[in-house]
């Protein structure tokens, strides 16, 4: 009788255990992020390089139009 009640207490216990065991084993690595190689985010936002040189670049512009009608 006290076995099997050592068992019924002991038991609940193990089960956690072996849960845990398993999701230890079981959980895949995580990978390190890549790491940028742009030298040219030193400069700021925008600039990419050229490919096949060291030459960063930033194109950018804006457009503006007018209307106007006279009487």
């Amino acid at each position: 009788m006290r076995k099997l009640i050592l068992i019924i207490v002991l038991l609940p216990g193990m089960a956690g255990a072996a849960e845990q065991q398993k999701k230890k084993t079981v959980e895949p690595q995580k990978k390190p992020a890549p790491v940028s190689a742009n030298h040219c985010a030193q400069y700021g936002a925008g600039f990419v390089q050229v490919h096949g040189t060291n030459t960063c670049v930033k194109l950018s512009g804006s457009v503006r139009v007018e209307f106007g009608s006279g009487r």
